[in-house]
Parts: C-alpha cells; sequence; structure tokens
C-alpha cells in the first residue's frame, strides 16, 4: 500500500508520521546543508520542477531515521492536503546518496504535481496507465498516480529509456508538465 493510500484509508497513520515528527525524529540544524545540495541536485537534474516546487505550497523535510512508527523503512513519503492546497515530502537519509535523494525528490514531486493539479491531469494519467503495457519500473505498475512519478523521475533521468520503453508515458509526462507549466 503506498503512503497515499495509506492516509486515505487511515488518517491515524498521517497521524503517526505527524507525532514522530513532533517528537523530534525530524532534526532541522545539521541537515540544512543536505536540503540545500539536495535543492541544488534537483535544479541540475530538474529545473523546471524545482522551479514549480519552489512556486508552489511544497514541503520538504528530511528524517534523520526512520521512525518505528512509520512501519519499515520508506525513502520518501508524499502527501497532499485533500484540498490539494499543500504538499508535504518526507526523505529518510538512512544511507542514500545525494543523487538518490535528488531521485526519490523527483519522484515525490511528481506526486505533489499531479494531486496538486487533479482536475486537470488525473484523466490523462489515468487514461495513459489503461493503456500501459511496458511499465519503466516495476512500481510504476502499482497504480496511475505510480505510474506518473516513476515515469516523470525516468523523464527527467533518462528520457532516451523512457522513450524507448514505454513511449505513451514519455508522451503523458510531457503533457502533464505543459499542463502545469513546467518546461
Amino acid at each position: 500500500m503506498t503512503y497515499q493510500e495509506r492516509v486515505e484509508r487511515d488518517p491515524a497513520w498521517r497521524a503517526a508520521l505527524d507525532a514522530a515528527l513532533a517528537e523530534g525524529w525530524l532534526d532541522p540544524g545539521p541537515y540544512r546543508s543536505c536540503l540545500a545540495d539536495l535543492d541544488a541536485a534537483l535544479r541540475d537534474i530538474a529545473p523546471g520542477l524545482a522551479s514549480w516546487k519552489d512556486a508552489h505550497p511544497v514541503e520538504v523535510a528530511l528524517l534523520k531515521s526512520i521512525p518505528p512508527s512509520v512501519g519499515g523503512s520508506p525513502v520518501g513519503l508524499h502527501h497532499t492536503s485533500p484540498g490539494g492546497e499543500t504538499s508535504t515530502i518526507v526523505l529518510g537519509l538512512c544511507g542514500i546518496e545525494l543523487q538518490e535523494a535528488a531521485e526519490t525528490l523527483i519522484h515525490e514531486c511528481m506526486h505533489a504535481v499531479h494531486y496538486q493539479n487533479l482536475a486537470r491531469v488525473d484523466a490523462l494519467v489515468r487514461a495513459a496507465f489503461a493503456r500501459c503495457t511496458t511499465p519503466i519500473a516495476p512500481i510504476a505498475a502499482k497504480n496511475h498516480s505510480e505510474y506518473l512519478a516513476e515515469s516523470g523521475l525516468a523523464f527527467f533521468i533518462e528520457p532516451e529509456t523512457l522513450v524507448r520503453v514505454d513511449p505513451n508515458a514519455a508522451a503523458m509526462v510531457r503533457e502533464v508538465l505543459a499542463l502545469v507549466g513546467i518546461e
């Protein structure tokens, strides 16, 4: 079950994450430079997406470790408020490199793009997912939201591979980005 699905089905799960953050699992001090490095990496890889993130209510938080209440060891979590006004992205730093963290941030930002623009892009994403025969990654086959997030990541990281493996996804990502004003 994805984080978004857990939040939709069990608001107590979101409350557990919020409580873990309030209890000090989030340590902003030592990781401020990490956030700056991560932001710089995002700008290098996906400048349009980085600009979109900066212009919209998207909060990125880093966990100093993964709290047991979250259940497991996820690298990235995303939550958009019910009305789509704000998004929170939480990244765990448990032994991952900057490139992997930046890729996780791209994936989670694509979820934010999707859920903050649900009315404009959801039907497009669902239709593309229904046509998909060869998703770019196993998680992309899970549901339409993961299809967009993983396809968006591939679009920025390895666009030629995305076009070759799933041209349907490449076209969908281009259209979604254009609809929300990301160049």
